[in-house]
């Protein structure tokens, strides 16, 4: 299981199923609600106006998108392809 935790620096947290953490990832501020999309997890950082792309083998961070208008991301949605 993974999960996001608001902290300076934002980190995204790769958990056991006791809850032990396995892996932390650091990721922009103030993440949000992340979704996978059968590979990666997209984490949504609010104060970074920007959006964590991380490969959930790994926890290795494949890219930071930013731009295009990309402000205050709470959240994400994944259509399948």
């Amino acid at each position: 299981m993974w999960v996001s935790e608001d902290a300076a620096p934002g980190v995204l947290k790769k958990l056991d199923l006791t809850g032990a953490v396995l892996q932390t990832i650091t990721v922009g501020n103030s993440p949000e609600a992340p979704i996978f999309d059968g590979r990666n997890i997209w984490v949504p950082n609010r104060n970074s106006l920007s959006v964590s792309v991380v490969r959930a083998a790994t926890g290795e961070v494949l890219a930071t998108l930013t731009g295009n208008g990309l402000g205050n991301a709470y959240a994400a949605a994944f259509d399948g392809e």
